[in-house]
Parts: structure tokens; sequence; C-alpha cells
């Protein structure tokens, strides 16, 4: 990264943009990535929230009725 900014300070300013057309370019694609990864769960805990609400009840998350697994940060016996 250092290499590339030293690189576009000393030539053209086209040079620059380009690589950062590039950086946005990637980091949308990643982005894009995450989002299908993440679609299943989202939606299932989206779900649940809808499910929790229509009951009557003050939702609450929790991981293992969605399906998350190996979320420890996220069990409420864990909370202190």
């Amino acid at each position: 990264m250092v290499i590339i900014i030293v690189y576009g300070a000393t030539n053209q300013a086209q040079l620059a943009w380009s690589i950062g057309d590039v950086g946005v370019g990637l980091m949308a694609w990643f982005n894009i990535i995450a989002i299908i990864l993440l679609q299943k769960p989202a939606l299932n805990a989206l779900k649940d929230y809808e499910k929790q609400k229509s009951e009557g009840k003050d939702p609450v998350f929790n991981p293992e009725d969605i399906g998350v697994t190996n979320a420890p940060i996220w069990n409420p016996n864990n909370k202190k």
C-alpha cells in the first residue's frame, strides 16, 4: 500500500485515480460476496424477530434459535 501511495504521489494524477477506482471496485465486490454469504442468517434473524413481535413478546436474540453456532458472545447465558 505504501508503494502504491508513493507511486501515485510521484506520477500522474490519472494513475492515482485509477488505482483508487480499482480499490473501491474490489471493496464493492468483497461486500457483495459477504452479503450473499450472510443472507440466510440475516433473513432467519428477521423472521425470528417478526415471529416474536407477532406473539406480543419483547424480541430477544438467541443465536441457537436461528441456527447460528460457534457464537459464544451472543449466547444469553454468557452475559455478565
